[in-house]
Parts: structure tokens; C-alpha cells; sequence
């Protein structure tokens, strides 16, 4: 029974022109969603213009079975906003989603998992790609799920550094699960599920990435967020559609500055005008996060600390040594820089320092 209950909201949720809103007012009337495509000529009649009239209940539980079949076909299931698994923080907006599409084993979505939506421009500069991965590695290692769109730029390159550190990243995605967008990022949805995160959509399968789908991912991103993190946007873009579902800026947002003279630094240092903490670092988005759980960590249980107490080393020698990606060794050593635990030597050689300070740098 719970699989039919199941299958009817999905086909709901496939109509075209029956909005979240819709939905939820039609299965409130009818008591069910199967009863809605048991009788769809009456209850249809309870919304004007509603896209059900006309429709026989035979043709709609074939609908039903068409989309569930879909769905198993990409290796993705539903999630039915009556299960207890729902995120609660989805109730919080006007319009939620009645559905939610997944692929992938979806514990960044409990209750305890802490989020964080990295957002930014597509047209991004490499200062900002690489300021993108370099938070998007911190906050993973740290434990935190690093939440995004997937879209070209900033998105995608804090994406790759949560996976470069083996991180969990929960992508909230425009479009139905079998029509990844872009279509790069088919490879990079493929890692995030086989490094135990989702990929997820409130769309079914089949819908394109149309220009309206994407104002609708990005209030699920912000709700889902414990904090949002902006690097470069210009003051027009989605980033702030994002924003404009968080209810407290100063609280919830944080941003990384950038030149005065750079449009896409526009953003995020309006934000910082306005309240918003300015980070220069992952640790700084960890402790406005969860302050009380952050803790230092021991410098002899580092493993790159107490590598370089032997003698300094180049970061591939470590990398190597450790068993970590390039990627991932360069993101690490840049942090315990900014945090005087490291210094950069000529030649490419990495120093560990004696004093253990965030400031002033060694």
C-alpha cells in the first residue's frame, strides 16, 4: 500500500501544470494520492484548470508506473514529503515540494548531518575556482556536507574539492535525474554517489533544465544549509535568489571578499557591508557553523604536522608518503599556512613552524 501511495504522488508530481502548491491541495481534499487517480474527474474539479480533468484513472496509475520505472532505471527512488525521512527543514518553505527525487544513500540528509551551500557565480575568476575548492575541501574534512548546484564555476570546483578530500557532497540539482546539467557534470554526479552522497531533484524524470527550475532548486539549497558560503557573484544573479529564502543574513551567511574592481567581488562584499562574516578560511565557516563543536586539532595527531616534523618536505613527497591526491595535500598545507602552523620555503619545500598561532603567519 505504501509503494501505490508512493507511486500516485510521483505521477502527480509529473503532471505538467500541477504545481507543489496544486498537489498539496488536491491530496488534502481527496485524503490520499491514490485517491486522486482512483477518481481524477472529481477531484480534479476541486482546482480551476486543473490538468487532471479529463485524465481516466487507468492512464494515470500507468502514468504512476512509467515514472517509478524511470526512476529505478537511473538507479534513483522517491521520497514522499508524508515520509518520516522528509527533511523537516523543507516545511519551513512556502511552497515545498511534494516529492523529492535521489540517487544515492541520502544520509547527508538526516537530521544530525551538518550542511553547508557553497554558492557563487558560473563566470567565476581562477581566484575564485580555486577559493571554491579550497573551502569546499576544508569544510569536508572537517565533516561537514558541502551542498551545491552543480553549475559550471564556483559550484562545481567546491564540489571537487569536498570529493578530493573524500568528502560527502548533496547536489541539488534543475532538472529530472536522468538529464544531468550540464552535461560535464554527469561524471562528477556519478563520484558523488559512489562517495556516499546524493544527488538530488524535486523533478521528474524526462524535465529538461528549464530557466524556472532553477529559482525552485535553489530555496531547497537554502533551506538545507546550517550556512550558506558565497564566493564571487555579481549583485544580480541567483546567488541572491538563493538568499532571498534565508531569514537572517548575519546569522546564516558568510563570504569571502574580493577586489573592489572585479564585478563578480560585488556580491559577496555587499554582503559583507550588510552584516554578513567575512571568512578568509574553512575553519572560520566551521566555527560560525557549530562553534561549540569545533576543537583544535592536536598538532602530533596531524599527519602532515608530524610528517614535517622529520625535515621539510615538497608537497609531493607528502602526497605521496600519505597516500594523498596533489589536490587534496595543496589544499591542507595552504590551511596550516594561513594558521602559522606551516611556512613555504624557496624551492618549493614546506617548513613546519614552532610556534602554534593563528596569527601573526610564521
Amino acid at each position: 500500500m505504501r509503494r501505490k501511495e508512493l507511486s500516485a504522488w510521483v505521477a502527480l508530481n509529473s503532471i505538467e501544470g500541477l504545481g507543489p502548491s496544486r498537489i498539496m491541495e488536491l491530496v488534502c481534499a481527496a485524503g490520499s494520492a491514490q485517491a486522486v487517480l482512483q477518481q481524477p474527474s472529481r477531484w480534479g474539479k476541486c482546482l480551476p484548470r486543473s490538468a487532471l480533468l479529463g485524465d481516466c484513472p487507468l492512464s494515470l496509475w500507468a502514468r504512476a508506473r512509467e515514472e517509478m520505472a524511470k526512476l529505478r532505471k537511473v538507479g534513483g527512488r522517491a521520497l514522499a514529503c508524508y515520509s518520516p525521512r522528509w527533511p523537516a527543514e523543507l516545511k519551513a518553505l512556502e511552497k515545498p515540494p511534494p516529492v523529492l527525487h535521489l540517487q544515492g544513500s541520502g544520509k547527508v540528509l538526516l537530521p544530525e548531518a551538518k550542511r553547508v551551500t557553497i554558492i557563487g557565480a558560473r563566470a567565476c575568476t581562477p581566484y575564485g575556482r580555486a577559493q571554491a575548492a579550497r573551502f569546499g575541501a576544508g569544510i569536508a574534512a572537517a565533516g561537514a556536507v558541502v551542498v551545491s548546484g552543480g553549475a559550471r564555476g564556483i559550484d562545481q570546483a567546491a564540489m571537487r574539492g569536498a570529493l578530493d578530500v573524500g568528502g560527502k557532497v548533496l547536489a541539488v540539482v534543475g532538472a529530472g535525474l536522468d538529464r544531468p546539467y550540464p552535461s560535464e557534470a554527469r561524471r562528477l554526479y556519478e563520484q558523488i554517489v559512489n562517495q556516499g552522497g546524493t544527488v538530488l531533484s524535486e523533478f521528474n524524470c524526462g524535465v529538461p533544465p528549464r530557466r524556472g527550475n532553477f529559482p525552485r532548486r535553489n530555496r531547497i539549497m537554502a533551506v538545507l544549509a546550517h550556512s550558506i558560503l558565497v564566493i564571487q557573484a555579481s549583485r544580480k544573479s541567483g546567488t541572491f535568489s538563493t538568499l532571498s529564502h534565508v531569514e537572517d543574513w548575519a546569522a546564516s551567511i558568510c563570504a569571502v571578499p574580493g577586489p573592489v574592481d572585479c564585478a563578480v567581488s560585488a556580491g559577496p562584499n555587499y554582503l559583507i557591508q550588510q552584516g554578513c562574516r567575512l571568512v578568509q578560511n574553512p575553519e572560520e565557516v566551521m566555527d560560525s557553523l557549530c562553534p561549540w563543536t569545533l576543537v583544535e586539532p592536536d598538532p602530533e595527531q596531524d599527519e602532515i604536522l608530524v610528517a614535517l616534523s622529520g625535515g621539510d618536505r615538497r608537497s609531493e613527497d607528502l602526497a605521496l608518503e600519505l597516500g594523498i591526491t596533489q589536490k587534496a595535500i595543496r589544499y591542507r598545507l595552504s590551511d596550516l599556512e594561513l594558521g602559522g602552523q606551516v611556512s613555504r620555503l624557496q624551492g618549493g619545500l614546506y617548513h613546519r613552524c614552532q610556534r602554534k598561532s593563528l596569527k601573526p603567519p610564521c
